[in-house]
């Protein structure tokens, strides 16, 4: 990049040409060094440098007036010049040009400074602004700037000392703290070397209203105390109270803004954990209530003691479910949730699993098996999903919480023993008298392929069938959710009736077409045909629909595949199963059935990646993810009490969940059903009542399928299309609630407006919303609107937020704007134009 000193110099030599000159010689004397370093850097075209100081007068004369006459030379001198006869140059001198850069004038004139006392402080910080690369950083910042003020020139010295990219007091408060929390002097010392601590800590008191030492670490303390003294009510040590700053609303401000500073954020970070040693926050929040320590943010100990008391207070059975969900999820849009995002979301799951238990043990109306049946399929479901999502949260939480383990172990207890227990006993009452297990008015999986594929058979319409093992019903709810989330799709979600015993072979059988079924010697056979391994059911695919026309593939195969690949792979095809299988290979292993909720994840990832992936690159438009059966797990070791023996010897076909045989008897504690899918063969099926398991040798007994359990035998059928012309993805409107666009104080509560609530189609919305001035300057705190409510009561899609001014002047007749920003999509931004007029100058 030119710099402005070469720009004149080129401009000078350059003379020479309109003058009609053959060459040009220029003096360039710097008293000050100024430009000494600069000077080999630069770049003259058909200009020799030459620095005096590298020769003697002499051999300067000799190179000007006998070895380069006819060179252009700009002879630079890094000492003043000699007055009058005293400088040996001076008969060279008499016939060449001199030239003259004082950086301070030419950035004076640049900023068109024109006021003495401005030009007073230019002078003062000579030293500073005769540092090129220095004064060069203090002009590009200053040019923002469309009317220079005095105030500028000290605090743009004190934005270039602190590498402050902006010229606001605040981000060089928060630089010289970040430094004096991790221990570093770099930027102090240079604010020292230029004399700019009398108007640093003027200017402190002048924003924050701080008279105390002129020491960082105090001023930081007395703000942290400050806020405290806000949020709190007032509600604080005494000591605090007596060191209250005078402007307590900058002080609330500018931490806000501090936190929603994503490029100073662990900047923030180190310092709140550093003051909060300080204050002793520990000792000040020890036996606060929930509600009070809820009333902050500042501080991870806040969220420390909320995470540590709920979870304490739900282990000792508390039922004020709904006050406690709300304080944590109103924490979502507090400073410190992320560092504990899964402490918080295991304790939002595990209140949803204790009220949905509640919930269901007061159900009277579930009187027939079909009822349940339904009822598991509307909202029962959530149950187990809940106990998975709070497992895997546990999983990740990165704090030792003695409590949250404690909570755990009554979590477990609950979810085994008064539900999966008693509700797998009820559920198994309604079949006592049955001959077949049989869910009336319910469509079944031996029936998957007429009622949901035979028709793009016959049509020669495309469909892929996505086959994943174990994927049972709640985590087919959960995909629903994500994928309704991505505006190409509409997802439906239905559950049919798996075939008794629910393992494997079977159910992957069932989703085939075929006329009859048969177990021969410990396999399934349709219509003579074996079904074990993708090739087999390819093969039963091909015979059916005709060769070139079905395919049977492996999804994780089809994942590590190109674009062209898949194209050419599924050219003219009709019909295309696609077999996954993430879930049952890592449960139904003793060695990691542990990690079955991990898997889940693993599972829910990669279907969407391979619904992704076919859309997009083989423009797949109809989709069906299902499932061959699903299962039970809880985390605790079996008891003796949760197995019963294996009676009969004569056995076809076992696992810790089912028998089949040939035997028309039920030992006790079990459920013996005639197997109506298997043609002309007469085979039995036991299972034992409840969630309880056959006793088996060796490990891997957590993690079960076979029964006939709504977890185990509820098939989910999630049917997919693209639809191109949906409209594109929307979220919900949030809408400013106000009669009058004006401020009157210092703090004001400002009202917003879900509008519609989410559902399918309108998608939840975090807002970012703040104050600014006509500069596009910030003077508030930044709040964050979780628009995400269900409810349709518009009442309850209220928010009310505090908005908090900086303390300083305004003027009535001002503009100033009130920005929101969708935090997804920053380019949906409204600006609404406020004015402020403020009747005092009072604090909070």
């Amino acid at each position: 990049m030119t710099t402005e000193v070469e720009v004149k110099l080129i401009e000078k030599f350059s003379e020479r040409k309109v003058r009609g000159e053959l060459r040009k010689v220029i003096f360039w004397y710097d008293a000050e060094s100024t430009f000494s370093k600069a000077i080999s850097e630069y770049k003259l075209d058909q200009v020799m440098i030459l620095r005096v100081d590298d020769f003697s007068y002499f051999q300067i004369k000799y190179l000007l007036e006998i070895v380069y006459t006819q060179k252009n030379i700009l002879l630079y001198f890094n000492t003043a010049k000699p007055k009058g006869i005293d400088n040996p140059l001076l008969d060279i001198l008499l016939y060449s040009e001199e030239f003259e850069m004082d950086s301070i004038v030419s950035l004076m004139n640049l900023l068109a400074i024109e006021e003495p006392e401005i030009k007073q402080i230019f002078e003062t910080y000579r030293s500073f602004f005769l540092q090129e690369k220095l004064a060069g950083v203090f002009s590009s910042m200053i040019q923002l700037k469309s009317k220079v003020e005095q105030n500028d020139i000290e605090l743009g010295i004190l934005c270039v000392l602190t590498n402050t990219k902006e010229l606001r007091f605040s981000t060089v408060l928060i630089h010289l703290f970040i430094e004096e929390i991790t221990k570093k002097s770099a930027y102090w010392r240079q604010i020292e070397k230029y004399q700019l601590a009398p108007f640093f800590w003027k200017q402190v008191t002048s924003f924050l209203g701080y008279e105390g030492e002129q020491n960082i670490r105090d001023l930081i303390c007395a703000i942290f105390k400050t806020k405290a003294f806000i949020d709190f009510e007032e509600q604080v040590p005494r000591n605090w109270q007596n060191q209250r700053l005078h402007q307590s609303n900058n002080c609330i401000v500018f931490l806000s803004q501090w936190m929603n500073r994503k490029d100073l954020n662990k900047g923030y970070q180190k310092c709140s954990i550093e003051i909060a040693k300080n204050l002793r926050i520990p000792s000040f929040i020890k036996k606060k209530a929930i509600e009070f320590l809820a009333k902050s943010d500042s501080f991870i100990d806040y969220d420390d003691a909320i995470i540590s008391q709920v979870a304490e207070q739900l282990s000792f059975g508390t039922l004020h479910y709904d006050r406690y969900e709300k304080i944590l999820i109103d924490r979502r849009n507090t400073y410190w949730f992320q560092e504990r995002s899964h402490e918080y979301q295991l304790l939002i799951e595990g209140i949803r699993l204790l009220r949905n238990i509640q919930n269901w043990q007061n159900k009277v109306d579930l009187k027939t098996k079909e009822a349940i049946w339904q009822w598991y399929q509307a909202e029962g479901y959530e149950i187990d999903a809940c106990y998975r999502r709070f497992c895997t949260e546990y999983q990740k939480i990165t704090i030792e919480v003695p409590e949250i383990n404690t909570l755990r172990n009554m979590i477990e207890a609950i979810y085994k023993n008064e539900f999966l227990m008693l509700f797998g006993e009820y559920w198994s009452q309604f079949f006592e008298k049955e001959e077949s297990f049989q869910i009336l008015a319910t469509s079944t999986q031996k029936d998957f392929y007429e009622e949901y594929v035979a028709s793009f058979e016959k049509s020669g319409h495309r469909i892929f069938v996505i086959i994943s093992d174990a994927f049972r019903y709640e985590c087919a709810s959960e995909l629903t959710t994500q994928l309704n989330m991505e505006h190409r799709f509409k997802v439906s979600l239905n559950g049919i009736q798996g075939i008794f015993p629910s393992f494997t072979e079977l159910g992957m059988a069932a989703l085939l077409p075929h006329q009859k079924m048969m177990l021969m010697d410990r396999y399934i056979e349709l219509d003579g045909k074996r079904t074990t391994g993708i090739e087999s059911r390819r093969k039963i695919l091909e015979d059916k629909i005709g060769k070139g026309k079905a395919t049977a593939y492996s999804g994780k195969d089809l994942l590590n595949l190109s674009r062209m690949e898949l194209r050419e792979l599924y050219s003219g095809t009709s019909i295309n199963y696609i077999y996954h299988n993430t879930i049952d290979s890592i449960g139904d292993h003793a060695s990691s059935e542990n990690q079955v909720f991990t898997a889940v994840e693993m599972a829910l990832s990669e279907l969407t990646r391979l619904i992704q992936k076919l859309t997009v690159n083989v423009n797949a438009s109809r989709l069906i993810i299902t499932a061959d059966h699903g299962f039970i797990y809880s985390e605790s070791p079996l008891k003796k009490i949760d197995k019963i023996p294996i009676q009969d010897k004569e056995v076809l076909v076992r696992n810790r969940r089912f028998i089949l045989n040939k035997v028309n008897k039920n030992q006790g504690n079990t459920h013996t059903f005639l197997i109506p899918e298997f043609d002309n063969q007469v085979i039995y099926g036991h299972t034992p009542i409840g969630s309880k398991r056959f006793s088996i040798q060796g490990g891997g007994a957590n993690f079960v399928h076979g029964g006939m359990m709504p977890q185990e035998i509820m098939i989910p059928v999630l049917e997919i299309k693209t639809e191109r012309g949906k409209e594109s993805y929307k979220q919900v409107q949030v809408q400013l609630l106000s009669e009058r666009n004006k401020i009157n104080n210092i703090v004001t509560y400002l009202d917003f407006l879900q509008i519609q609530p989410v559902r399918n189609n309108l998608y939840q919305k975090r807002v970012h919303v703040y104050l600014e001035d006509e500069d596009n300057v910030r003077i508030s705190n930044e709040l964050l609107l979780l628009a995400d409510s269900y409810s349709e009561d518009a009442e309850e899609r209220i928010m009310r937020e505090k908005l908090v001014l900086f303390s300083q002047t305004y003027h009535v007749n001002a503009n100033y704007y009130l920005v929101m920003v969708n935090e997804q999509d920053k380019s949906d931004i409204h600006k609404i134009r406020f004015s402020i007029d403020l009747t005092s100058d009072s604090d909070m």
